[in-house]
């Protein structure tokens, strides 16, 4: 950003995952200078020190709303000026509106009134909203309460609890419904594809109106004041500055032009953003009177959670042989003897140094390669297990903490919410394990013995699923999956009802047998009740088992049908000539003699089933209720979304010997017994 570069003009690629991302490079010697910072990791990134606290060095600092200067004040000091922000509001469908014979008048100002209008409103849906904090936390502020104090959370708190009840009202009155209810990612879907009458949305819902859905007209209301009055949530980000950047005073004077009142403006023109500066706030009204609503909401709006996310061998020498010509007993050869013995031991010993050698020359790259790449980055990572490191710097400086085995502990010993999630996570891993991998391989080998004599269609066919992305497919799933997908369509053909595949938290056990018995509930293991073990995986992983199984088994195919075709035919004719039927060859003769495959494909399944990744990242993030949490995915939100990388480690390390410990018992169940 220096006068030298200010003429140049660069392409930078868009981030695929901001947060991953940003952590990533300030965790690094060389951030970007200047970067959005999302409200709600705000305080992630304070609490490291990874942002430059700048703002009071901004013109008129005071200037922002103070609802905003709060959102983005941490540990007493205004750290980042806001860029911009939203809050919500009540969108009404005015021609729904006014085909339920509503008026202006009808507009609700309390809840009361929009529990009153919601049961006049017929044919659609009268409410939607999603099914987030950031959309019933607002109904928690109305009724005077919020997630936190601002020193300790307080989601059970009466004030929440009237809140929540009054939402749960809503819901089974069928007042309103989630999105997800509705077939839709979002409130605004629903709402402009015509299937509710009213949403709490932000600003934002206006250009994905125009963009997506411009004939539907609407207008915005303030939301309807609870019993502790109006209240609403607010959205921002604001302009972060590296705290490691080395153009600071650069950073701060494109912040300072960002961020002056013209500039907001000309931004809420040309991108429908609402300015930060208060003073704009005439300006932006007479430009966009219909905003007022959203305005008018940064006078009492709670802005997001400002917290930040919770976290030697001896050596043996061999002694030195005797020196030549030693007198040993009687009986030992003489020193001719021994002189001879020892020029042809010393001929032997270099004839072996040069093979040795030449066999260390041969194989040091791919020593040096996994001695770099894989042996020290273990060590290393070992050693960040033990610490508190935040991602700040090097993880070897005098200035990280050292916890010990503390981050293991908090996985095993400690009552907390890092050994609740952990455990949750081994047991939705331990039901995927359980499903998957005898699937696979009952599949895969099926199909092996199908395209055995077959010709090559059938078996690229079969094998197409494995050669194709996993992040593609496993998109194309969560639309067959969708509550109005191919599987819910066909299943409704047969005359079922299909689940909300990813919204519905239920075990499959539990979706059977309905409520858990009490003895179930008060008791548990290791921070789990005996039903949080008990109750099965949930219809999303399910969906994620049948998509792994489908996508996995034309590999483990490839590999059952290579030994079959190594089977000597001669053991069959045998077989067949003894007289034995084709189920007795299988069992008596072709599965013995796939044992070694055998051991492989669920060697091989093992491990990458508790390596599950990619299919949790894009499918459903843990979600919905932790139920798709895994062990590989836990480990990855800790340490690159909630900094605490000593407690991301710890998991990962923890996993690791589960693997080695499960493959060894597998290996262990299938060895060679004797008779």
């Amino acid at each position: 950003m220096g006068q030298d570069h200010r003429r140049q003009r660069r392409r930078h690629p868009p981030a695929q995952d901001i947060h991953q991302q940003l952590g990533q490079a300030l965790a690094g010697s060389n951030p970007p200078d200047v970067f959005y910072v999302d409200a709600a990791r705000f305080a992630d990134y304070a609490s490291v020190g990874a942002l430059e606290p700048y703002a009071d060095k901004i013109s008129d600092s005071a200037d922002f709303y103070p609802s905003l200067r709060e959102t983005f004040t941490y540990d007493g000091r205004f750290t980042c000026v806001p860029k911009d922000f939203s809050t919500l509001a009540l969108i009404v469908n005015d021609d729904l509106w006014k085909k339920n014979g509503l008026t202006e008048d009808d507009i609700p100002a309390t809840w009361d009134e929009l529990t009153a209008v919601a049961k006049k409103i017929k044919g659609v849906t009268p409410l939607t909203f999603s099914d987030t904090r950031d959309r019933v936390g607002a109904f928690m502020v109305q009724a005077g309460g919020w997630i936190t104090d601002g020193e300790q959370a307080t989601g059970d708190s009466p004030e929440n609890l009237k809140a929540l009840e009054y939402v749960k009202g809503l819901l089974t009155g069928e007042q309103a419904q989630y999105a997800k209810a509705l077939d839709a990612e979002w409130g605004g879907e629903a709402f402009g594809k015509g299937k509710a009458a009213m949403t709490i949305e932000g600003n934002w819902i206006k250009g994905a109106m125009q963009a997506d859905y411009p004939g539907v007209a609407f207008s915005v209301h303030e939301l309807p004041a609870g019993p502790e009055g109006k209240g609403t949530l607010s959205f921002s980000n604001c302009w972060g500055i590296a705290a490691k950047s080395r153009n600071k005073a650069a950073a701060i004077s494109f912040v300072e032009a960002m961020t002056k009142t013209d500039q907001q403006l000309a931004f809420a023109k040309a991108f429908g953003v609402m300015p930060s500066r208060a003073s704009a706030k005439d300006a932006y009204l007479k430009e966009f009177p219909g905003d007022a609503a959203f305005v008018n909401g940064a006078d009492y709006a709670q802005g997001p959670v400002n917290a930040p996310q919770d976290g030697q061998c001896p050596v043996r020498l061999r002694r030195e042989p005797a020196a030549a010509g030693h007198q040993g007993p009687e009986g030992h050869p003489g020193p001719a003897a021994e002189e001879h013995a020892e020029r042809a031991g010393l001929t032997a010993m270099r004839s072996r140094t040069r093979e040795n050698l030449a066999g260390w020359l041969f194989v040091a790259p791919v020593v040096v390669i996994l001695g770099l790449f894989l042996l020290l980055p273990i060590l290393m990572a070992l050693w960040v297990s033990l610490t508190g490191w935040n991602g700040q710097g090097s993880p070897f400086r005098a200035g990280v903490p050292f916890v010990g085995t503390d981050n293991y502990a908090r996985l095993f010993t400690e009552d907390g919410l890092a050994r609740e999630d952990f455990m949750t996570s081994i047991r939705n891993n331990l039901y995927y394990v359980a499903a998957v991998v005898p699937l696979q391989t009952a599949l895969a080998l099926f199909l092996a013995l199908v395209v055995n004599k077959r010709r090559t269609f059938f078996r690229t066919a079969f094998y197409f699923p494995s050669v194709t992305s996993s992040v593609a497919i496993s998109v194309v799933f969560l639309f067959i999956f969708s509550n109005s997908g191919a599987v819910n369509q066909l299943l409704a053909f047969l005359g079922i009802d299909g689940p909300q595949w990813f919204s519905d938290p239920r075990g499959v056990i539990q979706l059977l047998v309905g409520d858990p018995p009490a003895a179930l509930t008060e008791h548990g293991l290791l921070g789990l009740t005996w039903w949080d073990w008990l109750s099965g995986p949930s219809v999303a992983m399910c969906a994620i088992i049948v998509l792994v199984v489908w996508t996995t088994s034309g590999t483990f195919m490839l590999m059952f049908l290579a030994a079959l075709q190594n089977i000597p035919r001669t053991l069959d004719e045998a077989a067949m000539i003894d007289g034995a039927t084709r189920a007795q060859r299988f069992w008596r003769v072709t599965l013995p003699m796939l044992k070694p495959a055998m051991f492989l494909v669920l060697t091989l399944g093992l491990i990458g089933t508790w390596q599950v990744f990619d299919q949790i990242y894009v499918m459903s993030q843990g979600d919905p209720a932790k139920t798709t949490l895994t062990p590989a995915f836990l480990s990855y939100r800790t340490a690159f979304r909630d900094f605490d990388y000593g407690a991301g480690t710890a998991i990962s390390f923890v996993l690791f010997l589960i693997i080695v410990l499960l493959t060894l018992f597998q290996r262990w169940v299938m060895r060679e017994r004797k008779a």
